[in-house]
C-alpha cells in the first residue's frame, strides 16, 4: 500500500509497504505469519513495525483502515486496527502513525487485551530492533497508552569529499594533503 511520502526506516527510504493481517506493517515483503517473534530476529519477517503482532482473527470481526493525512512536509500515514479480534480473546483497538520529515513512529493503544504479542520495530537484516520493556514476544495488555520510536539517526558529513562514505556513523577520512 502507498504511504504517500518518503519514509526513512533504519537508513533506507520507502514510499510503500505491506499491511499484514497479524498486527504488523512491513516495508519490503508481503510475508505474513501469526507467530510473533522476539525482535530483532534473523528469521522472517523483518523490516517491520509491529503494533500488536499476534494471531488476529479478522473473520470474527474488526477492520484495518489506513490513510495519509496533512500536507508536505508534515504528512502522517495512519494505520488503525478497529475492534479486531485477537484469537481466543477480546478485540484490540490500536493505531500506528508514521511522520513525514521526522521519520518518527508512534504507536497508540486504546484497548489491547491480555495476550502474547510483540510490539516494536526491526530492520531489514534482523540485527537491529527496539521494543518497549515487557512487550517483546511476551504476555501484556494495555489501555490508553502510547510509545514513540525512531529507527536511528541519519548522518550527512560535510565536506564529504575525503570520506569513504558521507552518510555513515563513522566514516574514514583520507585527506588529499597532509598538514603539520
Amino acid at each position: 500500500i502507498p504511504i504517500g511520502f518518503n519514509f526513512t526506516f533504519f537508513g533506507n527510504t520507502y514510499n510503500q509497504g505491506y499491511l499484514t493481517d497479524n498486527g504488523y506493517f512491513q516495508f519490503t515483503s508481503a510475508y505474513s505469519t501469526y507467530i510473533d517473534l522476539i525482535l530483532p530476529s534473523s528469521s522472517l519477517p523483518n523490516n517491520l513495525i509491529a503494533l500488536a503482532w499476534t494471531d488476529l482473527n479478522f473473520p470474527v470481526g474488526g477492520t484495518y483502515t489506513y490513510q495519509t493525512l496533512g500536507t508536505p512536509p508534515n504528512r502522517k500515514f495512519v494505520i488503525n486496527l478497529n475492534s479486531v479480534n485477537v484469537f481466543n480473546t477480546t478485540p484490540i483497538t490500536s493505531q500506528v502513525i508514521l511522520y513525514e520529515t521526522t521519520n518518527l513512529i508512534e504507536m497508540h493503544e486504546t484497548t489491547v487485551p491480555l495476550h502474547n504479542y510483540t510490539q516494536g520495530i526491526a530492520d531489514a537484516t534482523g540485527t537491529q530492533g527496539y521494543c518497549p520493556a515487557g512487550r517483546n514476544d511476551l504476555s501484556w495488555s494495555a489501555t490508553n497508552d502510547a510509545y514513540q520510536f525512531t529507527s536511528g539517526a541519519s548522518y550527512s558529513w560535510s565536506p564529504g569529499a575525503s570520506l569513504n562514505d558521507s552518510i555513515i556513523t563513522s566514516p574514514v577520512a583520507t585527506p588529499t594533503a597532509t598538514t603539520t
